[in-house]
């Protein structure tokens, strides 16, 4: 009715069929709006539908806990060796018993004995420490057969072994032990007139060139008891020098 009322001056004149494609033309190139206004019910849908999208998304970007291990924690056995390896050590391996020599505990306790007799000894060169100290190695290793292959021929040899010395004018039983290449003490004066006094006249003046001999690792003991005996006793009244300890 509106386009009619718009129409009908046009119409008169002749021009109606014009004005008319002209509106026509008009109303095509006019732009669409479009509401961009959420609606209510729509926009509700979509927030439950992104919520709900969320869980899932997280779940597929953090990988799922792998399950425990039920074996962590557990002995692993004995596996065998492979080829090209070398065998693993056992608690065993790592610590010997004592005793682990092919002898057993009777070596065990003749290893000690010979130690303990070694041990005793004063007086070691170098090169007899040396040959001391690689049979404790042994010993402490768990090898007393070892050890006593060392210890026997070393204690022959303290107990064997002797010194001598030449007496020159002036020369005292006392005076000989205080020398370095003696005894290095002269308080141990009675260990030179227990090993020579079938020899010795006057332990205060001896005979010039009196070869004397002496045993050149004498123990622990025999020391004890020579000093002992040198500061109860004087040179002028040298009763019997006491008998060396066995």
């Amino acid at each position: 009715m509106l386009i009619a009322n718009i129409l009908q001056p046009w119409r008169q004149a002749g021009f109606a069929p014009i004005v008319l494609t002209a509106l026509c033309l008009a109303a095509c190139a006019a732009p669409h709006r479009v509401d961009t206004r959420p609606d209510s019910g729509s926009g509700a849908q979509a927030a439950t539908a992104a919520a709900a999208a969320k869980p899932a998304a997280a779940a597929v970007k953090a990988p799922a806990a792998a399950p425990a291990n039920p074996l962590r924690g557990m002995p692993l056995p004995n596996l065998p060796t492979l080829p090209g390896q070398p065998p693993a050590a056992s608690p065993a391996d790592a610590a010997p018993p004592a005793d682990a020599g092919t002898g057993g505990p009777k070596a065990l306790n003749a290893a000690q004995e010979q130690l303990r007799l070694a041990e005793e000894r004063t007086g070691l060169s170098d090169t007899q420490l040396a040959q001391l100290n690689e049979a404790r190695a042994k010993l402490a290793s768990g090898k007393p057969d070892a050890a006593l292959e060392v210890l026997r021929p070393l204690n022959a040899q303290l107990r064997a072994e002797t010194r001598s010395y030449r007496a020159h004018t002036g020369d005292s039983l006392r005076r000989i032990a205080a020398r370095p290449e003696v005894y290095d003490n002269a308080d141990l004066w009675p260990l030179l007139l227990d090993s020579n006094k079938d020899r010795i006249g006057n332990p205060e003046r001896l005979e010039t060139a009196l070869r004397l001999r002496f045993p050149a690792h004498p123990t622990l003991q025999q020391v004890q008891q020579a000093i002992d005996y040198a500061r109860s006793r004087s040179l002028q009244q040298p009763a019997a020098a006491p008998a060396s300890a066995q």
